[in-house]
């Protein structure tokens, strides 16, 4: 769950909206300007609800200053693979118009997409015929190497789109841009916690600032697991 929102909260473009856009076409999704491959585009996109955006997998947008530490790891591939069916999914539910089909058959013209489709399902043709494990229960190599070349197949397929085009589309469509959860810390996820332990509350209960329901959702799960890590610490260091 750490990684994704560890990668996710490093997101935070500017994002320029027209001027009452909704007013003049009556389109309920703000019509907004971003970067596409050094270029600039319109495009219409919605922000996603709570259900939406905990549809598109386990996550965190809350990114403390362990989790930036943490996030200077080299990643591997199958969390890299994790991470761009994530984005590829958010980016999915939240553009409107253009979709995200139409996107990517104007941004792949040269059928690459089509070409990684291909040797995806070679691959997995192939998962079906390569032993598992080898005679003392282990990985064959045979295997992890299939596995790898899989991983990096799709990691292709998820992240076709631009990179400077989707790192301003999560972020909007997730709702950090307007809000303050940049401003939590570790510390203060477990004094809610705390606060919410003494009071019988949920954490977010205590959380005064611009937070949406997911966020909300997620400031209660972080606040308890910090909460319950610190405890567990202190009671190490007792025993």
């Amino acid at each position: 769950m750490k990684i994704m929102g560890r990668l996710l909260a490093y997101f935070r473009p500017k994002i320029e909206t027209v001027p009452n856009a909704i007013d003049v076409i009556g389109d309920p999704y703000p019509l907004i300007l971003v970067p596409f491959n050094g270029k600039e585009i319109f495009v219409r996109i919605k922000e996603l609800n709570q259900v939406q955006i905990q549809a598109c997998g386990n996550f965190s947008v809350i990114q403390t200053h362990e989790d930036k530490e943490r996030g200077k790891d080299q990643k591997t591939l199958g969390e890299s693979v994790q991470y761009a069916k994530l984005v590829s999914t958010i980016v999915k539910k939240a553009l409107v118009k253009p979709k995200y089909e139409d996107f990517i058959s104007l941004y792949d013209r040269h059928g690459a997409l089509d070409k990684a489709r291909e040797t995806l399902s070679r691959l997995r043709e192939r998962l079906a015929t390569v032993p598992e494990v080898d005679d003392q229960g282990n990985e064959t190599k045979e295997m992890q190497e299939l596995e790898n070349e899989m991983n990096a197949e799709e990691a292709f397929y998820d992240l076709v789109l631009p990179t400077d085009f989707t790192s301003v589309i999560v972020p909007y469509a997730l709702g950090t841009i307007k809000s303050d959860v940049d401003e939590i810390t570790a510390d203060l996820l477990f004094d809610w916690a705390c606060a919410g332990k003494r009071g019988n509350k949920d954490p977010a209960d205590y959380a005064n600032g611009e937070f949406t329901a997911f966020m909300k959702w997620d400031i209660n799960n972080r606040a308890w697991e910090i909460y319950n890590e610190r405890m567990q610490a202190q009671k190490n260091m007792v025993g």
